[in-house]
């Protein structure tokens, strides 16, 4: 089947996601003196592919991306933070092709659920971190789960979000553990006002983007006008609270997101 692009704007929920992301980077990178970051692999989770480290690259990282969207590096070259980027293609995740110890931190947002052998994939992390490894997971202790289970059902879409054995937060530390990290921090990020991700935007990305299906995203990205212009209050206020308590599980029935930060 030929692929039709198909324009596509992220939604204001998934600015504000991209915005606290880059807040807690951007601390991350201050409170663990961080330069040197790869992210793998880069894949969007309904959504632009690519740019999930732009506040690695707004602290001054040197930022690495595995197998990214060529068509997403526009991005970080209109926003002036292309100059410590580099760009590794047709890259096997579980055998990547630097040497051990070689970053700071590596680190994964959702898609690391999709891949066939996580195990695996959480060992070649540990190989080529210098310290520390960082991962996001959608959270299904919140509202929005069940809710998103029953689209998927009464319109018939197949399951496609990964292994949901590891969107749950313990479950990603058992495996942490497992692989001989230690956790140092955690927490539940991502907490606006509504439930995740159900609601006709939703539907409509099951209905026209997949394997099967005929169209491919063609992305706008709200932040990087923002980036450039500055962000809209209720983002900032919003964004304040869901920093300011983000570690622990208190606000995790509500949150989107979840991550765990381990170290060897």
């Amino acid at each position: 089947m030929e692929k039709i692009l198909k324009h596509e704007v992220e939604g204001f929920g998934v600015t504000y996601d991209r915005y606290v992301m880059s807040r807690h980077q951007q601390i991350l990178t201050r409170d663990l003196n961080l330069n040197k970051i790869l992210e793998a692999p880069t894949h969007g989770a309904k959504a632009a592919s690519s740019i999930y480290s732009l506040g690695f690259a707004q602290a001054g990282c040197e930022v690495n991306l595995v197998n990214p969207d060529d068509k997403m590096i526009g991005v970080w070259k209109r926003l002036g933070l292309d100059k410590n980027l580099k760009l590794h293609r047709d890259i096997d995740v579980y055998n990547m092709p630097f040497e051990d110890n070689s970053f700071d931190l590596v680190w994964n947002f959702v898609t690391f659920t999709e891949l066939k052998d996580i195990p695996a994939f959480l060992k070649e992390m540990k190989r080529v971190t210098r310290k520390y490894i960082y991962l996001i997971s959608c959270n299904n202790f919140q509202l929005g789960y069940p809710l998103h289970r029953c689209i998927h059902k009464i319109f018939g879409f197949p399951w496609n979000h990964g292994n949901t054995y590891f969107n749950f937060v313990g479950n990603v530390k058992k495996e942490l553990r497992k692989t001989g990290l230690r956790i140092s921090e955690s927490g539940a990020i991502d907490t606006p006002p509504w439930p995740d991700p159900v609601g006709p935007r939703d539907i409509r990305l099951h209905k026209n983007f997949g394997k099967d299906k005929q169209y491919i995203p063609e992305w706008e990205v709200p932040i990087e006008k923002y980036m450039k212009t500055g962000f809209p209050l209720w983002i900032k206020t919003l964004g304040a609270y869901d920093i300011a308590l983000r570690k622990g599980y208190l606000k995790l029935p509500f949150s989107h997101l979840f991550y765990v930060l381990a170290e060897k």
